[in-house]
């Protein structure tokens, strides 16, 4: 099992995560950070960090990060299992409809 940490910028600490091991002895370079940014400027912490792997659990917090640092991504929030992108959509497609419907009256 591998540790990453996840930091959460309300709570001022990192959040722990375990996910399987790849069995690699180098983890090398997060895939993002490989070549120049389409944004001009550098990366974002979140941009050059690892993804979350899916399946990760939430393990505990603390105040130092332990493991690869990583961003949640797309990756499945750790309790309902479901992607963020995936919520936006929904709510997006929900108010989409909602509006819609309103207008139509």
């Amino acid at each position: 099992m591998m540790t990453f940490s996840v930091y959460s910028y309300p709570k001022k600490a990192y959040e722990y995560f375990t996910a399987p091991y790849d069995g690699k002895t180098h983890s090398g370079t997060p895939p993002t950070a490989r070549g120049s940014s389409s944004k001009g400027l550098g990366y974002t912490p979140e941009d050059a960090a690892w993804k979350l792997p899916i399946g990760a659990r939430k393990v505990g917090e603390g105040p130092t990060p332990k493991g690869k640092i990583a961003s949640m991504g797309d990756a499945p929030d750790a309790t309902t299992g479901t992607s963020w992108v995936t919520i936006a959509g929904v709510a997006a497609v929900a108010w989409y409809l909602a509006t819609r419907k309103k207008r139509t009256r």
